[in-house]
């Protein structure tokens, strides 16, 4: 299965952060488990004119799910749902590893469960709530194709 999406840094003893290419990971993992990473690519029936088709992108979920951006930021409120969420990572990871016949270090990967999980905090940050995004009106921002270059030009490299 990992296989198909290709190298997963926590199963490889080889991995090389240098020739590592996130925009292909992204893309095979969205199209071959059809779950967003990052952000959510999607055409749709404009809202506005369901005769008219439009390319939409929006924020994607965290690993947690849906509405799951105050487990991350709200450790006060919510101590046990990281906790569980990283012995979840954890207990899948072994099983993987034990499965693959890999071996590892248990320190290295607890490391590297803990850096995903800091990595998504750091993206709940950037999230807007549920509550924020119930005005379909302001989230339609309607752009052309051309608009992407300027407004995101990191991807366009």
């Amino acid at each position: 299965m990992f296989r198909k999406i290709g190298k997963w840094p926590l199963l490889e003893n080889d991995w090389n952060n240098y020739i590592f290419d996130i925009t292909n990971i992204l893309a095979s993992v969205t199209q071959n488990f059809g779950d967003p990473i990052l952000f959510k690519v999607f055409i749709d029936a404009e809202s506005k004119n369901t005769t008219i088709h439009g390319l939409y992108i929006d924020q994607a979920n965290l690993g947690l799910g849906s509405g799951t951006r105050d487990y991350y930021l709200n450790l006060i409120k919510f101590p046990e749902h990281l906790k569980a969420y990283k012995e979840f990572q954890l207990d899948t990871l072994k099983l993987v590893l034990s499965g693959a016949n890999i071996s590892y270090n248990i320190s290295q990967i607890i490391n590297d469960i803990n850096d995903v999980i800091a990595f998504e905090i750091e993206i709940a940050k950037f999230i807007v709530p549920e509550a924020n995004r119930r005005n379909s009106s302001r989230l339609y921002n309607k752009r052309i194709i051309a608009d992407l270059y300027t407004l995101l030009p990191q991807v366009f490299l």
